[in-house]
C-alpha cells in the first residue's frame, strides 16, 4: 500500500489526501517565496479532483465537457458534431506559469490530451465525391499546447478574505497531429478498405488546426469558466501555501 501524504492546496477548510504514485509525474519543488511556481503546483494537484467535481465547493463534475453543434467549416464541406463529450482536464500539465501582479495577469500554457465522442453530420464534397452522411465520431490527439493569457483582479470575499476574479482571457494552441474518426462516412460505392477511404483517414492531420479551432474555442471558454469559478471558490493565501 502506497503511503499517505497531505498535499498543500487547503480548500475551505479541506484537506486533499493522494498517494505518491498520483503525483509522481508532476514532482516540482517550489522555492520558499516562489508563488508562481507555488500556484502551477496547487493547480495542477487540484485538476483531478475539479474534473470530477468538488462538491464542497458547490463544484460539479467538470468532465466529460458535453457541447452540441459544433460546427467545423472547411471550404470543400461542413462537418457538424451534433453531440460532443470531451475528457482532457484530468491529464492537463503545466508547462510554465507566470503572474504579472502589476498588470494583474496570468500567463500559462498547458499541454493536455484529447479524446472526444459523439454524432456527426457530414455534408459537402470529399475530391470527386459528393457526401451527405452521419454517424458515430471519435477525435483523439495525444497533446494540444494551450496558452493562456489571463486578466484578473483581486476581490474581498463576504469572509474576509482575499479571492481572484479572473476577468476575461485570450489564447493560442498549438495541435500535434489528430485522428478523426467518422463512421459511416462513406457508404455505397467506397468500401471501407478502399484505398482512397484509407488514404483520406490519414490525411485530416493536413487540416487539423482548422478543423480543431472551432473545438478549441469551446474548450478553452469552457475551462476559463470552470477556473474562474475555481478561483473564486479559493482564497488566494490558499492557492499560493
Amino acid at each position: 500500500m502506497f503511503k499517505k501524504i497531505c498535499l498543500t492546496l487547503l480548500i475551505s477548510g479541506y484537506l486533499f489526501e493522494a498517494s505518491n504514485a498520483s503525483i509522481a509525474s508532476y514532482n516540482k519543488v517550489c522555492k520558499a517565496h516562489d508563488r508562481d511556481c507555488r500556484l502551477a503546483s496547487n493547480l495542477q494537484i487540484a485538476f483531478p479532483y475539479i474534473a470530477d467535481g468538488i462538491p464542497e465547493l458547490g463544484m460539479p463534475p467538470a468532465e466529460p465537457m458535453k457541447f452540441e453543434n459544433v460546427t467545423l467549416q472547411h471550404e470543400d464541406f461542413k462537418l457538424v458534431l451534433l453531440n460532443m463529450d470531451v475528457i482532457s482536464l484530468k491529464k492537463c500539465k503545466f508547462l510554465d506559469f507566470n503572474q504579472n501582479e502589476v498588470e494583474s495577469t496570468f500567463k500559462f500554457t498547458l499541454d493536455c490530451p484529447l479524446k472526444a465522442s459523439g454524432k456527426y453530420r457530414f455534408l459537402g464534397k470529399i475530391f470527386i465525391f459528393d457526401v451527405d452522411n452521419e454517424g458515430d465520431f471519435t477525435i483523439q490527439t495525444d497533446s494540444v499546447k494551450t496558452t493562456f493569457d489571463i486578466k484578473a483582479e483581486e476581490t474581498q470575499g463576504t469572509d474576509g478574505k482575499k479571492y481572484w476574479n479572473l476577468l476575461g482571457y485570450n489564447y493560442s494552441f498549438d495541435l500535434e497531429k489528430i485522428h478523426i474518426g467518422l463512421d459511416n462516412l462513406f457508404s455505397g460505392d467506397i468500401e471501407p478498405n478502399n484505398p482512397f477511404f484509407t488514404f483520406f483517414n490519414k490525411n485530416w492531420s493536413s487540416s487539423s488546426i482548422e478543423i480543431g479551432k472551432p473545438i478549441a474555442d469551446i474548450s478553452t471558454q469552457y475551462f476559463f469558466e470552470v477556473l474562474q469559478t475555481f478561483f473564486l471558490r479559493v482564497p488566494i493565501d490558499q492557492l499560493v501555501y
